[in-house]
């Protein structure tokens, strides 16, 4: 896939449904567990996706925001819907950029924040903050999924976005996605 040349402005997604449009369903990972996809309080993680219609060739992959943690007094203050899964629902409909015109029939993708590292870690259990810090292997999972289900490849373009922690972690992250995808 391509990384579509847009510059696109959108309102903060936050823990909550924003937008009334297209219904993202809760999908959860294969063997979450054994392959560590989890959250802070070691819950599985998991993303939203709204399958597209084939009639617009973008991907879009957001990651959620909602800082991070640095120490262990950070971490224990951190807001549960931003460490486990527990206040998941099983539809999204997010809003802001979701709702934009330039992704009606587009693939869309919401990867909502439970790792507390702006999905930029890969690192495992830390025992001395007793959390996991696993942001960067959640979306490169959740990328991985995609590209299997025939959702992102070669004729796609990716749209990779996010505010905040999410913004940071696309920003610090994007040339390791771009080179996880240049094979296809």
């Amino acid at each position: 896939p391509r990384f579509a040349d847009a510059c696109l402005a959108c309102r903060p997604m936050h823990h909550a449904d924003a937008g009334g449009g297209r219904r993202l369903t809760r999908r959860s990972f294969a063997d979450a567990a054994s392959r560590q996809l989890l959250c802070n309080d070691g819950s599985e993680a998991g993303f939203y996706l709204s399958e597209g219609d084939g009639s617009n060739s973008l991907v879009l992959l957001y990651q959620q925001s909602g800082g991070w943690c640095w120490d262990r007094a950070s971490c224990d203050k951190r807001p549960e819907w931003y460490t486990g899964n527990s206040r998941w629902e099983s539809t999204k409909a997010p809003g802001g950029i979701f709702d934009s015109a330039l992704f009606a029939g587009a693939t869309q993708v919401y990867l909502p924040y439970c790792s507390s590292d702006a999905w930029m870690s890969e690192m495992g259990f830390h025992a001395n903050f007793s959390k996991w810090f696993r942001g960067r292997a959640i979306r490169d999972a959740a990328v991985d999924e995609l590209v299997a289900a025939g959702l992102l490849g070669s004729a796609h373009r990716l749209v990779f976005a996010g505010v905040s922690a999410g913004g940071r972690g696309a920003m610090a992250t994007i040339d390791s996605l771009g080179e996880r995808l240049a094979s296809l």
